[in-house]
Order: structure tokens, then C-alpha cells, then sequence
């Protein structure tokens, strides 16, 4: 059950951060629409304040890189969230395994315990022959003592 939890807060946590890496995935596409934009002459407007002038050689080669390295951590986050995404389901995966095989097992016990209740014999008192014979050497002098 707490594995259970455990992968659902998991889960969430991921979803999360899938969110946020979608958002973040658009702000790159509107940063390289920006500087496309600036690269072919027109102006993007995309309500942030650009601190280098739209024609500069060197504020265009600036926003293509931080543009590279943004795409670059982009991709490492999204790769990321992938391994994630299949950990969880491996452990899903595992945590259903391990569910089948408990029942499987409960099963088979309950079964056994069944069988054990049919098969074995109900108590039943000793027997007095069998309890008469090793009373027997005890007998012998004690009715030869008590009848005189």
C-alpha cells in the first residue's frame, strides 16, 4: 500500500514537471521566433525587453546560443523525465508481479490450511485396551492387597 503511495506521489511529481518542461519548451520556441524574427530583419514582439539592438551582429550571435543551450537543456530534461517515466513503470510493473504472486500465495496457503482440516483425523480418546495395559502391572498388586 505505501508502495502504492509512493508511486502515485512519483507519478504526480512527474506530471509536474512534464508541465513545466511544456512551458518551458514554449518560452524556447518563442525566444527562437524572436530571434528569427530580429535574424531576418522584422522585429518579434514578445513583451520582454531585448537589451541589444535588433540589427547587432553580436545580440544575434548572443540569443543563438543562449537559444543552443536552452534547446540543449531542454533536451537533458526531457530525456530525464523519459527514464523517469519508465522507472515508474518498471516499478508499477514489479509492484504488480509482487501483487499477483501474494495472492497466488494466499491462495495456495488457504488451499493447504483446507486440506489440512479434511485430511486430518479428529482427536479421539485413547484407547482403553491400549490404556488398560499400562495400567495393568499396577492392577495386579492392588487387587491382591485390597481383597484381604
Amino acid at each position: 500500500m505505501e508502495g502504492q503511495k509512493n508511486l502515485q506521489a512519483d507519478n504526480e511529481a512527474l506530471r509536474q514537471r512534464e508541465e513545466n518542461l511544456q512551458a518551458y519548451e514554449q518560452r524556447l520556441r518563442n525566444l527562437q521566433n524572436q530571434v528569427q524574427g530580429a535574424a531576418s530583419g522584422g522585429h518579434v514582439a514578445t513583451g520582454t525587453a531585448n537589451s541589444h539592438p535588433a540589427g547587432s551582429e553580436s545580440a544575434l550571435s548572443t540569443d543563438w546560443s543562449k537559444l543552443h543551450r536552452a534547446r540543449e537543456l531542454l533536451e537533458v530534461e526531457q530525456r530525464q523525465l523519459s527514464e523517469d517515466q519508465h522507472v515508474l513503470l518498471q516499478a508499477r510493473e514489479v509492484l504488480r508481479k509482487r501483487e499477483v504472486n501474494l495472492i497466488a500465495r494466499e491462495g495456495a496457503v488457504a488451499l493447504a490450511e483446507a486440506q489440512l482440516r479434511v485430511a486430518a483425523p479428529e482427536p479421539t480418546k485413547p484407547s482403553r485396551g491400549l490404556f488398560g495395559m499400562t495400567r495393568a502391572p499396577f492392577k495386579l498388586p492392588k487387587s491382591v492387597f485390597t481383597k484381604s
